[in-house]
């Protein structure tokens, strides 16, 4: 069938089944004589017959961004329908304007196939005073979601709406790239204050608070939303259920260079979601400029990054992030720029601006690939910490290392960071930082020369998305652990049924742990919690704790 399709092709370069007839088909059925010539066709309609020119006015009073072509006699050439003749009046649902006023000459509408001259109602202007450029809220919603999806930059989509409105490079359009730019912008902050419900508030949207834009987690423990009367007198033994378990992790892809400055881009929500607050977040990591606070464990590239020497030119080297250890998504207020590589004052203060919603909790656990470094030493950090920011006695904190980076630590007196050996975390391995920092890599090239405002506001939107997506897939994942549950009862009940025929064994060692237990407290806790150590004599007894910092 390859010529059958080859010929089909080739029928749109010609008049097809108009090829012996030039009467407008639109004129006779309306019994006009003499019909007048069918010289137009159009690109977007599904049936894509030839008509007079008065004709393809009439149908498109209601289609004003459809591509229209006209025939020279020996090929199409495209046109416009503000060349034909169409006006729209707004504002008058569909009716006549009765005193129009003309818009610019200039005047030019993007939309999904193309650059337009054209007015219609519900179209977004790139400015208040003089409009000479609008978008199209089909444009806007498909240009959001294809940048959220595919992490592509705006001026990658508009070089091919470019292409779209002609890929032969002549004739091209004025740039409207920078008011699209603005547009969208505009649109992404429109769109978190409108799912956050901000239209709704009487205050109106400038009393918006700190993390209130952001898509919160539902599996965190949120007191008065989901956790049941009396969560906070639990007995020991449910306490787990209502702890909280936060990772933290930098990255260091979403770099940022010294491309215009604040008071040129300042942002249109700085603080009200993912992102901390810049100005109080700034000052207190400058008044930590000399703190020599850094150590060495292995020679992590955290710690080797934190003092970089690669950073001329940029105004920050990435970002550090806190993440939820069960949901995967990102804290509000939980993510924060990084002047100059991962220090522990960036990291401090990222991770307390986190932990603010949530200072009602009894316990937490704090993951991070330098735990150890980072941890020991926080509870004299805290004392220089801003006031609203600091962790309160009642709140207990649990360090931990991920376990993929933990085999790479030194082994001495690292039993305590263990997830393994952490009671009330079951299987979490505390890598969520490098699935959430994987997912948005790509998005470096976008905003590496973005102002800072502009680059704070996108950066919003993507973690926004990715909360999101976790969010309305997590019925998905349920649903499969629901199917997959008789199949795991049942291996459940085999193992069972194996352990049995073991009982003897079972047995004597339950009669020789006092023997143990008397020889090393330690040791005797360690196999209480029904877990063996080969390799004693090797390590330090577990579990030897740092008490929370704030007692």
């Amino acid at each position: 069938y390859r010529s059958d399709y080859l010929d089909e092709d080739i029928r749109w370069e010609g008049r097809g089944d108009f090829r012996n007839d030039t009467r407008c088909p639109d004129c006779l059925s309306r019994g006009r004589s003499p019909p007048a010539q069918a010289e137009y066709r159009c690109l977007d309609c599904f049936i894509p017959d030839l008509v007079c020119v008065e004709c393809c006015v009439k149908r498109h009073q209601r289609h004003p961004f459809h591509v229209v072509e006209k025939w020279t006699g020996k090929t199409f050439c495209r046109t416009s329908l503000k060349a034909l003749g169409l006006r729209i009046h707004l504002n008058h649902a569909g009716m006549r304007c009765p005193l129009p006023i003309e818009c610019h000459r200039e005047f030019r509408v993007l939309h999904t196939n193309g650059i337009h001259d054209l007015l219609r109602r519900g179209l977004y202007p790139a400015s208040q005073v003089s409009t000479r450029t609008c978008v199209t809220f089909t444009l806007l919603r498909l240009i959001h979601l294809l940048s959220l999806t595919s992490k592509i930059s705006m001026y990658d989509l508009y070089r091919a709406l470019e292409r779209l409105t002609n890929n032969s490079g002549g004739d091209a359009p004025k740039s409207r790239y920078r008011p699209l730019l603005r547009v969208g912008l505009q649109w992404r902050h429109l769109k978190m204050l409108k799912r956050a419900g901000r239209a709704h508030d009487e205050a109106g949207v400038a009393a918006t608070r700190d993390g209130e834009l952001a898509v919160m987690c539902p599996s965190c423990p949120h007191p008065g939303i989901n956790l049941p009367e009396g969560w906070d007198e639990a007995p020991k033994e449910q306490a787990f259920l209502y702890q909280l378990l936060l990772c933290m992790d930098a990255n260091f892809r979403l770099k940022n260079q010294l491309v215009s400055n604040w008071s040129q881009d300042p942002g249109l929500g700085i603080g009200w979601a993912y992102m901390v607050r810049r100005e109080p977040y700034e000052a207190y990591v400058l008044s930590r400029a000399d703190d020599a606070d850094i150590s060495t464990c292995v020679g992590f590239q955290a710690l080797a990054q934190a003092l970089t020497r690669f950073s001329k030119g940029l105004r920050y080297t990435g970002v550090g992030g806190v993440f939820c250890g069960r949901g995967e998504m990102f804290m509000p207020n939980g993510v924060g720029n990084l002047q100059k590589g991962e220090r522990y004052a960036n990291m401090d203060y990222i991770i307390a601006s986190a932990m603010t919603h949530f200072h009602e909790l009894r316990s937490v656990g704090l993951s991070y690939d330098i735990c150890c470094q980072w941890y020991p030493n926080m509870h004299q950090r805290m004392t220089g910490w801003p006031e609203q920011l600091r962790i309160p006695p009642t709140l207990a904190t649990r360090p931990l290392i991920p376990k993929f980076h933990e085999p790479a630590h030194n082994e001495k007196a690292h039993e305590q960071y263990s997830f393994n050996l952490a009671v009330g975390f079951g299987k979490s391995d505390g890598e969520v930082p490098e699935r959430g920092w994987a997912g948005h890599n790509g998005l470096g090239n976008t905003t590496k020369t973005q102002g800072p405002g502009s680059r704070h506001d996108v950066l919003d939107d993507h973690f926004g998305s990715w909360n999101w997506v976790k969010y309305r897939t997590m019925g998905m994942y349920f649903f499969i652990f629901l199917v997959h549950r008789p199949v795991v009862l049942t291996s459940l009940q085999g193992l069972r049924l194996f352990g049995n025929t073991r009982r003897r064994s079972l047995s004597e060692i339950g009669r020789r742990r006092p023997i143990v237990a008397s020889l090393s407290p330690f040791l005797g806790t360690w196999l209480g919690t029904g877990i063996t150590c080969a390799s004693y004599g090797r390590r330090t007894a577990f579990p030897r704790q740092n008490p929370t910092p704030t007692k």
